[in-house]
């Protein structure tokens, strides 16, 4: 297992098979090892999180997924920066930062701005493929409530295999 999540974009707006998430080789992404950048939650809505049905050969299983408009998606990040900011202690004034990764993620080719965090989960121990949706759903429908503050999102993302520092970092090293 790679023990990565990724977030890319596409023009796909079905994703029915596990195959249709694979990226395209000149796919400019994010990559993030062993962790799950909590930025990447703040382009999210809870419509936006999905379950794949993966087959292989004779197994199959189920999959959680992120899919959004890019639009919409860039949007929520913009609108959610000053909670960004309110939610984690980044030492220096982090909203221009926060502010070009934005612009850079609004800048990949494709309409739909997609989140793959599966083997982050399946590493991690967050238990069945139902309990990792709900939590999905829990930590970005915290961000997602206009009431929440800072404290409402560290409460709803708890531990976990998360790091701010990793949106912070990856947002300078694309592949492409």
């Amino acid at each position: 297992m790679a023990n990565r999540a990724y977030l890319f974009a596409s023009d796909q707006e079905t994703y029915l098979l596990d195959s249709d998430w694979d990226r395209a080789e000149d796919c400019r992404y994010y990559d993030s090892r062993h962790t799950i950048p909590y930025g990447w939650f703040f382009f999210f809505d809870a419509v936006d999180i999905v379950t794949v049905n993966v087959v292989s050969g004779s197994s199959w299983w189920q999959e959680t997924k992120f899919r959004a408009e890019k639009e919409r998606a860039v949007a929520n990040f913009r609108r959610r920066i000053p909670l960004i900011i309110d939610t984690f202690t980044f030492g220096f004034p982090a909203d221009g930062l926060l502010t070009d990764f934005c612009s850079d993620v609004e800048s990949l080719s494709g309409s739909y701005l997609l989140m793959d965090p599966e083997a982050i989960f399946r590493g991690g121990g967050w238990g069945t493929d139902e309990q990792i949706a709900r939590r999905c759903r829990e930590i970005v429908g915290a961000i997602a409530d206009p009431t929440s503050s800072g404290a409402d999102v560290r409460r709803a993302i708890g531990g976990g295999q998360f790091s701010i520092e990793d949106t912070m970092q990856y947002h300078r090293y694309v592949v492409g």
